[in-house]
């Protein structure tokens, strides 16, 4: 009852907020999202012990229960009106899968600086597929806000690949965990990551406002829940404390709320635009890792954030230009 009351305070909640600023709702809904799995990525290091792929099941899980009630709850069609809308519905949970499976991948064999640099290449991704495949007009300032936020990232997580050259300045967390004979192969898996996560946004882009966000999400979680338990096999399963498994309720119902805004967001703006401002998700956790756990970064996170709030700024200003 407890949950079923939060789901419905929620949705008011969101019903009006898009009232209050109904051209911003894109950047209102990307930025919410990002804050949110900046939150989750924080609370998925409260469990270390948990296997990624086993967060992932039991999210997509639960999600899939949370998403088919509300479709239930509200009389929301599950199904695309006609052929192609199902097909198009079908790939984007597709992608969505499958993008996370190669992150998880990516997270278990590279520094985790290397894998969340290379999967925030999903913005510049919008920036250059969306104007082809759904015809969004080009715009230079949306590639060149996504290069510079994308240059801030760099300076926030400091990946190895590149900071491997500056001993001083290298993530403590990811020494001792490059195995070179491997590294290309999962380079390149990280990169292939980010460009499935490109074409599942803009799959949601491209679907629009035609289909409830609790439609399109049942889909990524449906296939999470079907093949989550491959991975499961792959790393292996651990009966989870009291304290994870709460960890893990709490992961899972938080994140639906970031997948519905994420999705929302995808409906109301562009997919180049909200690209370039997903990467505040990594300042909020810059943030976040300073104030909770009292992290102590070197200066040029401060500048990487800086570069990228800025950069975001400029973006929402030019909304009508």
């Amino acid at each position: 009852m407890c949950i079923r009351d939060s789901m419905e305070t929620a949705r008011k909640t969101l019903l009006c907020l898009e009232q209050i600023a109904p051209k911003y709702n894109g950047f209102i809904y990307i930025i919410g999202s990002s804050f949110i799995f900046a939150l989750l990525n924080y609370a998925i290091k409260m469990i270390p012990d948990i296997p990624s792929f086993q967060i992932y099941s039991f999210r997509a899980t639960v999600n899939l229960v949370m998403c088919s009630w509300s479709c239930w709850k509200y009389h929301i069609p599950m199904y695309g009106s006609n052929r192609k809308e199902q097909d198009m519905l079908n790939v984007r949970g597709l992608l969505g899968f499958s993008g996370a499976a190669c992150f998880f991948y990516v997270a278990t064999t590279l520094p985790m600086s290397d894998g969340v640099t290379l999967m925030r290449m999903t913005g510049l991704w919008n920036c250059l597929l969306a104007p082809l495949l759904i015809k969004e007009t080009f715009k230079k300032l949306n590639l060149i806000a996504g290069l510079a936020c994308f240059g801030g990232i760099i300076f926030i997580v400091r990946p190895y690949f590149i900071f491997q050259y500056f001993p001083s300045l290298i993530n403590e967390r990811d020494l001792g965990k490059y195995d070179p004979n491997w590294r290309l192969f999962n380079l390149s898996i990280a990169i292939l990551a980010s460009v499935l996560f490109s074409f599942a946004l803009i799959t949601i882009r491209w679907l629009g406002k035609s289909h409830h966000a609790c439609t399109i999400n049942t889909y990524w979680c449906f296939f999470g829940t079907l093949f989550g338990p491959v991975g499961m096999v792959w790393q292996g399963v651990k009966l989870p404390t009291w304290y994870e498994a709460s960890i893990l309720v709490l992961i899972a119902i938080v994140g639906q709320g970031g997948n519905i805004m994420s999705t929302r967001a995808y409906q109301f703006d562009k997919a180049a635009r909200l690209g370039v401002l997903s990467y505040l998700e990594i300042v909020f956790a810059f943030i976040l890792e300073i104030i909770l756990i009292g992290r102590n970064p070197p200066l040029c996170t401060y500048f990487g954030a800086a570069l990228t709030i800025i950069t975001s700024a400029l973006v929402i200003l030019s909304r009508d230009k």
